[in-house]
């Protein structure tokens, strides 16, 4: 409640006093409207943003003195900032925070309240009531609050910069580059020079990915994969003298690799494959010991994969990403030495990097859904999670010497492009979709000239539509679940698409037909449960879908009616597009496209073999094959006259930080004789900091 001087009693909601107490304990700092939200309304934006503006209003309207002077100033593109001083007064008296102005202040008592409210005289005598808590003294700054800063950039090299490493006592930054058209190696940043440019300390044609530094600052700890090999060795590497010595094995998969080393400054642990283990999981490494053996920590038979690593502050502890199957991916804390284990996250798609803090009991981490990628605050001693407001958020490393969070920003951006196919190559791509969300897998109905594509604009992606030339769209999925390429029928009355199996932590996944006109969706009738990109039949009566379970490998056709599912005499096919009743045709593995009569089994090649084609992107219509070769720094897109046999490139694209997917379906917009594509590309990856307030 607020009084003023007249004593009338002003009465303001919960809310209202929290983001006043807000403003009154940052006093005379400016606090920014995303603290607000995330400490009054817990960091709820869809509900926060509006109340803020609501809060912030109903406040200046109360504490509005006589000759209308602010309490309340708005910082453009900051926050607000309280423009009259508050002062805490010892516990030994009754709580109170004062607000002052010149040399006169003046004080009450209001103990059902946080803090004493505003009094106005002639001077503005102001003051705020706080609840008398037993002991009180004034609350230091949460840790999520000390994270509310700025990040800075700490690299801008073109090309992308990631997987930040600090040395000890935070002057050096070691960082993964991969400047464009040249190999990904690693460069050392000496951070109190930062006009200087960061000097590469390993020098060949190798990925050179995540790395650690030794606590003496002397040796740095290293994966490097040889893509042609498929060899992955765990390397370390003298900072002086460039020697490398080859401690063990990772893995050569795609995606960063996994290692820490712990304050002992002698265990290693990494992700890898140590013979004659047959799965990759977590080993320890005494890297101080001459002629050392890995040990296994993770099980060997277990229906998850242990991958990133995080040793705790005291050591004592290892945090561990682990994987079941390919939706669900948490975090675990083990106890190093008794084994026991605890889930500290559940639910998470992908994670995408941890950190500990100073302490065992906060731990930061990023995630990535829907292709967004974002980080959060764990307390574990209270089992709270706070987010963080720093967006492309992944792989964070804390340096406790310097209070600094270091990350990589990494954001990507998928745009639904066109081919003017008028144009003959002589005019760049046109922008279909484009905005601050993502766009992809867009596919063209001649029934209804309307597209249907993938948008993660609601958090995750679903299928919305859009008419081709105009501006309506529709929202046409609300699943939540991982959705995959929709593809409309022949009348476009129906839509089929892959959607991911309930179960996050299942490799399944299921087709699934949904009928625009009643929004009936219905999964279709299958024994398997691993689907590649469906297709239909040429009178929409069935589904063509390849099936890659363990048992089974072939192209399927499930009727839609009878829900039956016949294997199709097309061998090793992925791709299938229907000419006619009767004539299909379908890629395969060894990079080739078929012709085949269903009814003769006479087969022709149309496209023979070729290394740069790309199984799944490619068109095909009654005249003949638009498709997609990767030559070099290009990607071509090319015409196949099926009556002449004739070859035509359309359009070369360079490739930069572009790329054609290797799922990356086209679709023919007839309407307008263009060719629709996802064109994919990372904005500029770099290195920024966060480094905690006082």
């Amino acid at each position: 409640m607020i009084h003023l001087e007249s004593g009338e009693a002003l009465n303001l909601q919960p809310k209202f006093i929290d983001v006043l107490f807000q403003l009154a304990n940052a006093y005379p700092n400016v606090v920014s409207r995303q603290h607000l939200i995330d400490t009054v309304w817990d960091g709820n934006g869809y509900v926060g943003e509006k109340a803020l503006t609501n809060a912030i209003w109903h406040l200046r309207q109360a504490l509005k003195s006589a000759d209308d002077g602010e309490v309340i100033s708005t910082i453009r593109k900051s926050g607000y900032r309280l423009l009259l001083s508050p002062i805490f007064q010892t516990p030994a008296e009754p709580e109170t925070v004062t607000l002052t102005t010149g040399e006169q202040t003046t004080s009450a008592i209001e103990p059902r309240h946080k803090w004493l409210y505003p009094l106005f005289s002639v001077a503005l005598f102001v003051m705020l009531a706080v609840i008398v808590w037993q002991g009180f003294t004034p609350k230091p700054p949460s840790l999520i609050q000390r994270l509310s800063g700025d990040s800075f950039q700490v690299t801008s090299e073109p090309g992308l910069e990631l997987m930040p490493s600090t040395s000890k006592d935070g002057r050096y930054l070691v960082y993964q580059w991969s400047p464009p058209g040249h190999a990904t190696n690693l460069y050392r940043r000496d951070l109190s020079q930062p006009n200087v440019p960061a000097n590469q300390i390993t020098f060949d044609d190798l990925k050179q990915s995540r790395s650690v530094w030794s606590n003496d600052g002397k040796f740095l700890y290293l994966s490097r994969r040889d893509k042609e090999t498929g060899q992955c060795d765990i390397v370390r590497l003298a900072l002086t003298s460039l020697e490398e010595s080859i401690l063990g094995h990772c893995i050569a998969e795609p995606g960063p690799s996994y290692l820490d080393l712990n304050k002992d400054n002698r265990t290693l642990a990494y992700y890898g494959l140590e013979f004659p283990d047959k799965h990759g999981g977590i080993y320890l490494l005494d890297v101080t010991a001459q002629n050392a053996k890995p040990v296994r920590l993770s099980c060997q038979d277990c229906d998850y994969t242990d991958k990133d690593v995080a040793f705790s502050p005291s050591g004592k502890l290892l945090a561990v990403s682990r994987r079941k199957g390919r939706y669900s991916e948490d975090i675990y804390l083990l106890n190093l030495a008794t084994g026991a284990e605890q889930q500290i996250t559940k639910g998470v798609m992908d994670i995408v990097g941890f950190t500990w803090l100073a302490t065992d009991d906060k731990l930061v981490y990023a995630l990535q859904e829907a292709d967004n990628r974002k980080g959060f605050l764990i307390d574990l001693a209270s089992k709270q999670q706070y987010p963080l407001k720093f967006d492309g958020f992944s792989y964070p490393t804390y340096n406790p010497d310097t209070q600094t969070l270091f990350y990589q920003r990494r954001l990507e951006q998928y745009n639904i492009d066109a081919i003017n196919l008028n144009d003959s190559g002589a005019s760049a791509p046109d922008t279909v979709l484009q905005a601050q969300f993502n766009y992809k897998d867009a596919d063209f109905s001649p029934a209804t000239n309307k597209i249907a594509y993938l948008s993660n604009e609601s958090g995750s992606y679903e299928i919305w539509s859009k008419s081709i030339n105009g501006l309506e769209r529709e929202k046409l999925t609300e699943l939540h679940r991982p959705i995959y390429y929709p593809i409309w029928s022949h009348d476009g009355s129906k839509l089929a698409f892959m959607m991911a199996d309930a179960d996050s932590t299942s490799t399944s996944n299921a087709l699934y037909v949904l009928d625009i006109a009643t929004r009936r969706l219905t999964r279709v009738t299958s024994d398997y449960h691993r689907h590649d990109i469906p297709s239909w039949s040429y009178d929409d009566s069935a589904l063509i879908s390849h099936v890659f379970d363990a048992e089974k490998n072939g192209v399927y056709r499930f009727d839609l009616s009878s829900k039956t599912q016949t294997l199709m005499p097309l061998p090793k096919a992925r791709l299938v597009h229907y000419l006619t009743q009767d004539t299909v045709l379908y890629s395969n593995p060894k990079h080739e496209i078929w012709l085949k009569n269903l009814s003769t089994g006479e087969r022709t090649i149309q496209l023979k073999q070729n290394a740069q084609l790309s199984p799944y992107s490619w068109l095909a219509t009654s005249e003949g094959i638009y498709y997609v070769t990767n030559d070099g720094d290009y990607h071509d897109i090319n015409y196949l006259d099926l009556s002449s046999h004739q070859t035509q490139l359309i359009q070369r694209i360079q490739r930069q930080e572009e790329s054609f997917r290797a799922r990356n379906p086209l679709t023919l917009d007839t309407l307008n004789h263009r060719l629709l594509y996802t064109n994919f590309q990372f904005y500029q990856s770099d290195i920024r900091k966060i480094t905690l307030q006082p």
